[in-house]
């Protein structure tokens, strides 16, 4: 668990970024919005889904998961150092398909909605990252939020080595009612209710390509 001068430290830092937000989004797009292969594929995935325009249908298209499978391996989820090896493609697509319920009952939410109710949302998440069977090591936060940030692009960030950096956050599994994930989801709500993601979204070619991202 996080220390209480850990997230002081937070805090100050989500002030900054909340209030120099349009900076902070250009000069992501300075330094990484250059045109590259796991750019391009996320690009693909987050196009496909849109298209499919339902969850169900999502998880039930062998291209939309195939798709979605060699983003995350470009993403690094298929290095067992960094949270086991990736299901081969059938088997990612009928555990999705075992959840597919519980993901679709979210799909209608958005992370920057001032009604959300975001931590039943992060411990709703919480419970479905730790259940998913995206790689051979259960339960894994990159791996499980990656994955959901494709499915639900308008409520789930992508959460990896640099966002946990951020939060100050040493976690690389995650556990059912996970205190510093729900609170960490709810810094991430009140920044989008705050910046207004979607402002940014569309905008060139990067990676601006949902609200989630943009966070």
């Amino acid at each position: 668990m996080r220390s209480a001068a850990d997230r002081r430290i937070v805090e100050e830092w989500i002030a900054e970024l909340c209030s120099g937000f349009q900076i902070y989004v250009t000069a992501f797009d300075d330094e990484f919005g250059r045109d590259s292969s796991y750019l391009r594929l996320h690009r693909e995935v987050i196009s496909r889904r849109r298209d499919l325009v339902r969850v169900r249908d999502a998880v039930s298209n062998k291209e939309f998961i195939e798709a979605l499978r060699t983003t995350l391996a470009s993403w690094g989820m298929n290095r067992g150092r960094r949270g086991g090896n990736l299901w081969p493609v059938d088997e990612l697509s009928s555990g999705l398909r075992e959840h597919v319920a519980m993901i679709e009952s979210m799909e209608s939410y958005e992370i920057d909605d001032p009604n959300l109710d975001a931590e039943f949302v992060a411990r709703q998440l919480a419970n479905l990252i730790g259940e998913l069977h995206i790689t051979h090591t259960e339960g894994s936060i990159a791996a499980g939020t990656k994955t959901l940030h494709h499915l639900l692009p308008g409520l789930v960030p992508p959460i990896d080595s640099y966002v946990r950096r951020f939060w100050r956050w040493d976690a690389r599994k995650i556990s059912p009612d996970d205190s510093d994930f729900i609170n960490i989801y709810l810094d991430y709500a009140r920044i989008a209710r705050t910046t207004n993601p979607g402002q940014y979204v569309g905008e060139g070619e990067g990676w601006r390509t949902c609200k989630s991202k943009i966070l």
